[in-house]
């Protein structure tokens, strides 16, 4: 069942990406150039990974909740949201990537935190809308069940 509980997993990744985004700004401020260390590669891929089954688990909840319910334009709309979801994540996946080929090769990754950053603020952004969208959706459906 689709609910507010569904988005907590979320929530908290979100909060803690953006969290390693400030650690991530603080180090820069102290190494110009080069703020971001191997382990916070490794944080941020963990993140990734945990947002992606944090989706799928959502997916899921949709599908359970909306059922064959949603029309078929709601369903291209749900459709569209998580593509661009999945779109917004493969972004920050390049931008984590392109980080750690700057700090493999002593470049500055000072753009790609840049990136990174802007395209965290899109995620963050597209999935509060879609969360706000999807939480109407259940309550309308469980409005016509009853």
């Amino acid at each position: 069942m689709l609910d507010e509980q569904s988005f907590k997993p979320m929530e908290e990744l979100l909060r803690d990406a953006h969290d390693l985004m400030g650690k991530i700004h603080e180090e820069n401020a102290l190494w110009p150039g080069i703020g971001v260390f191997e382990r916070d590669m490794d944080d941020a891929k963990a993140l990734l990974q945990d947002a992606q089954q944090a989706m799928s688990d959502l997916i899921v909840a949709v599908g359970e909740t909306l059922g064959d319910s949603a029309d078929p334009e709601q369903e291209i709309k749900i459709t569209k949201a998580i593509d661009k979801e999945y779109s917004l994540m493969n972004r920050l996946y390049n931008d984590v990537r392109r980080a750690q080929e700057a700090l493999k090769e002593d470049r500055s990754q000072t753009e790609a935190i840049k990136q990174t950053e802007m395209h965290l603020k899109q995620f963050t952004a597209h999935s509060q809308q879609v969360r706000d969208h999807l939480l109407e959706l259940a309550r309308v459906t469980r409005a016509k069940s009853a």
